[in-house]
């Protein structure tokens, strides 16, 4: 998990407590090393001025954002539904992964809905996809994500409710796996590293 406000940290810590491959960060993910992919939350529509967050929009530059709205236009008419996520693979050394996870439809609030729930279980579901598409292949496989604190800006959702519901899709993701070991399932139990 990844925020700047040292007591939303705090939050997210206790809620994720004894669970596995996590790291709260009290930070921004251009200070972290190598990662493989950034989560940005943002509206569903491929043409809402804010499509893509600001400090990943300033970190990557107006070509991703341009490559991530033909994307959404292409795969979901211009309009991406809340509850999925997209990986869009860039020319980056360092974060060669971008996961387009919208949260809401309009900046209102998003208080009492599981918009958080859905976005987190939505990118936790598409890495799994992703690396089993390209299980032979391991320059293409995702095992570090950045996660911002979804839903607690524009969609004024107390941080405590945001946490909550991040820490629930996490935990419900690792309960989901099946239990035996194959490669696969190793790799994906090293996935979930979040910061």
């Amino acid at each position: 998990m990844l925020h700047t406000k040292t007591f939303l940290c705090r939050t997210f810590a206790d809620y994720f407590e004894g669970l596995p491959n996590v790291e709260i960060v009290n930070g921004t993910f251009e200070d972290l090393p190598l990662l493989d992919r950034v989560v940005t939350a943002s509206s569903c529509l491929s043409s809402a001025n804010n499509n893509i967050d600001a400090a990943v929009l300033r970190f990557f530059g107006e070509d991703v954002e341009k490559l991530l709205q033909q994307r959404i236009q292409e795969e979901y008419l211009g309009d991406q539904p809340i509850g999925s996520s997209l990986i869009l693979e860039i020319n980056h050394s360092l974060h060669p992964f971008i996961a387009h996870t919208p949260s809401l439809r309009m900046p209102i609030s998003m208080a009492g809905k599981d918009h958080v729930y859905q976005g987190m279980w939505s990118t936790l579901l598409v890495i799994r996809q992703h690396n089993k598409f390209y299980c032979n292949c391991l320059e293409k496989q995702i095992n570090i994500v950045a996660v911002p604190g979804l839903g607690t800006t524009i969609g004024c959702i107390p941080i405590d409710e945001v946490a909550r519901q991040i820490s629930m899709a996490y935990q419900n993701f690792l309960l989901s796996l099946p239990p035996y070991q194959s490669s696969h399932q190793q790799q994906m139990q090293d996935l979930v590293k979040l910061f």
